[in-house]
């Protein structure tokens, strides 16, 4: 994709000025082109990669500059000229269109009004912040810093929100002054100064479909996902698949296969996990071209950096390691089909998250310590967060997380998987398109409005522990569903469905398998297939993490203005300690990740003031 920034200011000296040092700065990796246009007082500069869908039209009237390509509800594919016809001047901005598809758009008129926006889940970041006659949007918080007014004043709200969470909330970044723009909603800055966010989206939660038995739902949601994959994927042009181990991209392979589309499937690993062994038999079962990468972590402190540059905390610090795929994505064609936040959207296993076996119902207290259990403990925090700083942001977070939790539906399954969306899906798997497109421009079916509704009219009982995405496969991809299935443990790769053969054939693998792992640790190597590659990337010991633990230990003091010393260092060991993880390490180390981020940035930042 792009990293763009646009600045809206009259003193043509200070705005220049600001766009040439910005410029300098702009791509986050190697690689990238660099463009920009202007109109005005206005001026657009971005980074992207040579193959990205990128379109301007400057005019008498109006600029308007597009990433990525929306979709009407039609099917249409638009450019920075088609999206003109739909965000006219002369209408009002609560009336323009949502579209489908992974982008942003800006449209900034001669009178001066700018108007940005992005797709319905608001995956695709978009920052803002204003002063005075001056104001800057962005895709990456860390930009706006350049500017000479910008104050980069510390901001305790923020922090609290993403310790809590795994990832901000309620809009608020690390930077006082500075939003990221809500999902569902545009952004209008006026000629006048006046600058509001517009909602032109809301999932339409209802209960169309509870009263339909369970292979009827998965027949209407079925046809729905095959329409979606009609609209946002280019029949005539090859596309790459992300293709792991698990149900979301299987099911996209499918899709793919069914219509026809010719597919470069990409997996990660170095050969021994259960996920790439289990994606393997996928894309040799469909014939795809299958590619196989490993990410090094000698580049996890680059990687750390970067992360750090782009958004802070905002997106948690728990998965730093996509910036490694990039190499990779360069030998996929330039469209790349993703399954990130299909299973949030289609198979939401948040909604079990919320569930009492005592209370034998769903709470926001339940679901809240599942949230909470890939971040800091509220009595962890209340001992880690210095008063003096931090005064009663906790309780006051903690309040509006509830208030917004409550407003989303009426039934409790719906607040959770509306609030699952809006949140966890949207920042922490979101980020991860956004990096992605700086080799290869993401294609997600999954964020189409069809979809969206369908599910949205879905009762739990469907959506819960990936119940109608296995009734899926069992009625239309039937050959997909005998083929094993990773589910997040090396030992446990059985298939979703099978008969009798498909029960011989998987033996017959495992047995193959088996033997494998075998051999190669008696030729020494005992941890080979232990692990799957996505719990290796993640694992805290590991060499990648533990080399970034090292350098926040030399920082420590950066965060104790914040936090309180004692406490941190009860919560993080040093590097040269192994943590020890009670049940999951990717979920229990999540918190310890946002610690370390947190005197990563408190360096940068804090530090300095």
């Amino acid at each position: 994709m792009a990293n763009f920034i646009a600045i809206s200011d009259p003193d043509q000296k200070r705005r220049l000025e600001f766009i040439q040092k910005v410029s300098e700065r702009i791509a986050p990796v190697d690689g990238l082109s660099i463009g920009g246009c202007s109109f005005g007082d206005l001026e657009i500069k971005w980074a992207a990669n040579p193959r990205a869908p990128i379109s301007y039209e400057v005019s008498e009237t109006e600029c308007v500059t597009v990433f990525g390509t929306p979709i009407t509800k039609g099917g249409t594919f638009l450019d920075a000229v088609g999206l003109s016809s739909y965000w006219n001047r002369d209408s009002a901005p609560s009336e323009f269109p949502y579209f489908n598809g992974f982008y942003a758009a800006l449209s900034y008129s001669a009178d001066g009004r700018l108007v940005v926006g992005a797709d319905i889940l608001g995956l695709f970041p978009i920052y803002y912040w204003q002063q005075d006659d001056v104001f800057i949007v962005s895709s990456s918080v860390h930009l706006l810093s350049f500017h000479p007014l910008f104050p980069a004043r510390f901001n305790p709200s923020g922090l609290v929100g993403i310790l809590l969470t795994g990832h901000m909330f309620d809009g608020e970044t690390l930077f006082q002054g500075v939003r990221r723009l809500e999902a569902g909603h545009i952004l209008v800055h006026g000629p006048h100064g006046n600058t509001q966010e517009v909602e032109t989206y809301r999932i339409p939660v209802s209960t169309r479909y509870f009263d339909l038995p369970l292979d009827k739902q998965a027949a209407v949601l079925w046809k729905h996902l095959q329409n979606a994959t009609e609209r946002n994927v280019r029949h005539e042009q090859a596309h790459g698949l992300l293709l792991s181990g698990g149900r979301d991209s299987r099911m996209l392979a499918g899709l793919l296969a069914l219509q026809g589309v010719e597919t470069h499937a990409l997996s990660f690993g170095l050969g021994d996990e259960s996920d790439l062994w289990c994606a393997t038999q996928v894309a040799q079962r469909l014939g795809f071209r299958h590619s196989r990468h490993s990410i090094s972590q000698q580049d996890y402190p680059a990687y750390a950096e970067t992360t750090l540059n782009c958004w802070g905390l905002d997106n948690g610090f728990n998965i730093i390691s996509g910036w490694g795929i990039l190499p990779a994505l360069h030998q996929l064609p330039p469209l790349l089909v993703s399954g990130y936040v299909m299973d949030a959207v289609v198979g939401p296993g948040c909604i079990g998250a919320g569930y009492s076996d005592a209370e034998e119902s769903l709470s926001f207290e339940r679901f809240f310590r599942s949230v909470n259990a890939w971040a800091i403990s509220a009595d962890n925090l209340r001992n880690l967060l210095r008063q003096d700083v931090f005064h009663g942001l906790l309780d006051e977070c903690m309040a509006k997380i509830r208030q917004c939790y409550e407003s989303y539906a009426e039934f409790e399954s719906q607040k959770i998987w509306r609030f699952d969306l809006d949140h966890r899906q949207r920042f922490h798997t979101g980020r991860a398109l956004w990096v992605a497109s700086f080799s290869s421009w993401p294609i997600v079916p999954a964020l189409d409005s069809e979809v969206i509704a369908t599910v949205a009219g879905l009762p739990a009982a469907a959506l819960a522990n990936r119940r109608i995405q296995d009734e899926i496969f069992r009625a239309y991809l039937p050959k997909l569903a005998e083929l094993p299935l990773d589910r997040g443990s090396a030992k446990k790769n059985y298939p979703i469905h099978v008969g009798l053969r498909g029960q011989l054939d998987y033996l017959r693998r495992e047995i193959m398998r088996t033997m494998h792992i075998s051999i190669m640790r008696s030729l020494g190597n005992r941890q080979y297939g232990k692990e799957n590659y996505f719990t290796k990337l993640l694992n805290l010991n590991g060499p990648g993490w533990r080399s970034i633990r090292k350098i926040a230990d030399q920082h420590r003091e950066s965060v104790y203005q914040i936090f309180d010393q004692q406490t941190l260092n009860e919560l993080l060991p040093p590097a040269d300690e192994i943590i020890q993880y009670s049940d999951n390490l990717i979920v229990e180390g999540s918190g310890h990740k946002l610690l370390l981020g947190s005197i990563l940035w408190a360096d940068k930042w804090i530090a300095k003031q």
